[in-house]
């Protein structure tokens, strides 16, 4: 609460010119602010007879407000200002000056929402986030991993003619030097057919 701007208009009726209007003002919801305040009114341009104070409350409560004419009281005064908090939004609960989320909510972007629901709205992103970063790294480490058995077939060096260490079903066994260690490769057919063919 910043405090609130009040405005009063005194109109007087009797219509007397030349005339001072004050205002006292005594806040009693409170022992240690008893010290009432005098204002003095002016005049408005476009009436003579009428008058305007103004003053600012920094504490809601309810006040006595006592207007005098020449220093005497006007009739129906003293009066009753009761100036309290604005309202708060729906959904939540004053709490002295604070508007507050009620118990199992709190606020998020400006809305009490409720605390599963609030939750869920950030921990549903931080996960979908975290999967995508755990599936690019370990897609990046499949990737070393594999790299490291992949054979680039230019860097295998054959006899010439190509010695053959064994025949199977779909293919034969050659022998070749990979990065200067004997190994043996395996050639694969493209067919049953042409196995029986190159065995004959």
């Amino acid at each position: 609460y910043t405090g609130r701007d009040l405005e009063f208009r005194v109109q007087d009726f009797l219509l007397r010119e030349g005339v001072t209007v004050e205002a006292h003002l005594l806040y009693i919801d409170h022992d240690d602010l008893l010290t009432p305040q005098q204002l003095l009114a002016s005049p408005e341009s476009t009436n003579a007879f009428a008058y305007r104070f103004a003053l600012t409350i920094e504490n809601p409560g309810l006040f006595v407000l006592q207007i005098a004419i020449n220093g005497s009281q006007v009739s129906d005064s003293p009066f009753y200002v009761k100036v309290s908090y604005p309202p708060c939004q729906t959904g939540r609960t004053r709490v002295g000056a604070d508007c507050r989320c009620e118990e199992g909510e709190m606020q998020f972007s400006g809305k009490c929402m409720a605390v599963a629901a609030v939750l869920v709205s950030v921990a549903v992103p931080a996960l979908l986030v975290l999967g995508l970063v755990a599936a690019f790294f370990l897609r990046a480490r499949l990737r070393a991993a594999d790299a490291l058995w992949h054979v680039d077939s230019e860097e295998l060096v054959y006899d010439d003619p190509p010695k053959t260490l064994g025949f199977g079903t779909h293919g034969e066994v050659l022998h070749a030097v990979y990065r200067e260690t004997e190994v043996a490769v395996k050639r694969w057919w493209p067919s049953a057919a042409h196995a029986a063919t190159e065995r004959n």
